[in-house]
């Protein structure tokens, strides 16, 4: 699926080795319209949160050119060593990032409150 390809390129451009990236957890793909033969599509994915672990990628597939996105959601990675044990990347979003693309810093922030508060 190129959502998630779209959500592991983001993350392992941030990280810069994409053999520690791993998804684990798809959060709320919306799809709103349907994609047909000869439509062409574009990927567009952002880094919306960081954990110490983890990466929230917003991502949102257009179609044709359009202005509104035909699906959307959040993925969540995490960086892994090679034996498969997560490891605490040490990266931090600048505030210029966070303030920029506010909106989905807080989708972002309401799917981890939401998890954590389900988890209890």
């Amino acid at each position: 699926m190129w959502f998630l390809e779209g959500g592991l390129i983001a993350s392992s451009r941030l990280i810069g080795r994409p053999h520690d990236i791993v998804c684990i957890n798809l959060h709320g793909i919306t799809f709103k319209k349907p994609s047909n033969i000869g439509d062409i599509l574009e990927v567009r994915a952002k880094i919306a949160l960081l954990g110490k672990r983890s990466i929230m990628v917003h991502i949102r597939i257009f179609k044709n050119e359009e202005i509104v996105p035909h699906i959307s959601g959040v993925a969540t990675f995490v960086t892994v060593d090679k034996h498969g044990k997560a490891y605490e990347h040490g990266l931090k979003l600048p505030l210029e990032y966070v303030t920029e693309n506010m909106a989905i810093y807080e989708v972002a922030l309401k799917i981890k409150e939401f998890e954590l508060s389900s988890s209890s």
